[in-house]
């Protein structure tokens, strides 16, 4: 056989393979959109409202987050007073994000195709990243991302401010290769309609585009979730019945002590938290400043007693609360020689507040 042949033969091969990805993910999500599971969340139409102005606002919802009391009149109103906070959360992430966008994974879409005729979901082909440890071409969709949909590499945020069609974000909803989902494809959200010229039969794209990685939202969703069970009469209810929730519960009867007898257990941070027991443990490595350590040192008081009190760790974003939550789960894992996850786990069960 002539080499023109064979070139033909692989040519067809070829086009055939790329028509039957993007059939194939039509075809899911024809029949999974009917489930209704793939909706935007609160959170992810917060995400898609603001402008790359209003991201790099950093009074943006300043009006909008109070400071989070020291008691709360009710379950409800205890879980309402972590939602502002939570979406300012998200939005400083989403500054961070953008703030270095130049330095952003990315990679390449070699194929797309519009998925829904009454809202902008589109499925894309990404490209192999690429592997060289140099390259930022490395990104590879999960879930819950939020991505940039960009005609241009990452090099600088102001490619972004171009024209209105410039900034567009997208929620990648589904990726995987379960239930007959192709590899390499992902089934995207955008935050706005664009017209994305494709051929019609490859769906290659006519001009360059690159999906641009910024955070991913899956534990914020959670989190979210969990703050607005409550709103249901029924939730509500068995929500403060279940044994889980006793922590919960807790904490939103938490009645602080008064100063005098705060300070009369301990007057400096450093006379709390002695510091061979800090090398002794390790927590050096943590960084963590005198008033950190002094909150591991009051949790850590808590599991030697039979005191039901609770200690709230409270700070805005970038204040150091997990890594003073790691330093706390370290101490009882030396403590109780936990060697893996499930030992871990029976660590936390053993230390749980008292009901």
């Amino acid at each position: 056989m002539n080499g023109n042949g064979y070139d033909k033969r692989s040519w067809k091969k070829k086009r055939r393979r790329q028509t039957e990805g993007f059939e194939a993910v039509a075809m899911y999500w024809a029949r999974a959109k009917k489930d209704g599971k793939f909706g935007l969340s609160y959170l992810d139409n917060q995400v898609f409202s603001w402008s790359v102005s209003d991201i790099f606002d950093r009074d943006l919802l300043r009006k909008k987050v109070k400071r989070i009391p020291d008691t709360f009149t009710s379950f409800e109103s205890y879980l309402d007073s972590f939602t502002w906070p939570l979406i300012e959360e998200v939005h400083a992430d989403v500054f961070s994000s953008l703030d270095g966008y130049s330095e952003a994974n990315f990679i390449e879409v070699t194929q797309v195709g519009n998925l829904d005729a009454s809202k902008p979901i589109l499925g894309f082909r990404v490209a192999e990243p690429v592997k060289d440890e140099k390259s930022r071409e490395t990104y590879v969709p999960v879930e819950n991302d939020i991505i940039v949909l960009s005609s241009h590499k990452p090099r600088h945020v102001s490619d972004l401010t171009q024209n209105k069609s410039s900034f567009v974000l997208g929620s990648v909803i589904k990726t995987g290769e379960e239930d007959g989902f192709p590899p390499d494809w992902c089934v995207v959200h955008l935050s706005s309609a664009i017209l994305v010229e494709a051929d019609c039969h490859t769906k290659i794209p006519k001009r360059p585009l690159f999906l641009v990685f910024l955070i991913n939202m899956k534990t914020y969703n959670r989190i979210w979730r969990c703050l607005h069970l409550g709103q249901n009469c029924s939730n509500l209810f068995e929500l403060q019945n279940k044994k889980s929730s006793g922590p919960v519960t807790k904490a939103w009867e938490f009645k602080p002590k008064p100063a005098e007898a705060e300070s009369s257990q301990c007057s400096q941070p450093s006379q709390c938290f002695d510091g061979r027991l800090i090398e002794w443990l390790g927590l050096e490595k943590f960084g963590l400043n005198d008033s950190q350590l002094n909150a591991v040192s009051d949790c850590v008081s808590l599991m030697d007693s039979n005191s039901s009190s609770i200690k709230l760790l409270w700070g805005p974003p970038g204040t150091g609360q997990e890594d003073t939550c790691l330093c706390t789960y370290e101490y009882c894992c030396v403590r109780d020689c936990g060697s893996d996850r499930q030992s871990n786990c029976e660590v936390f069960r053993w230390h749980r507040l008292p009901e």
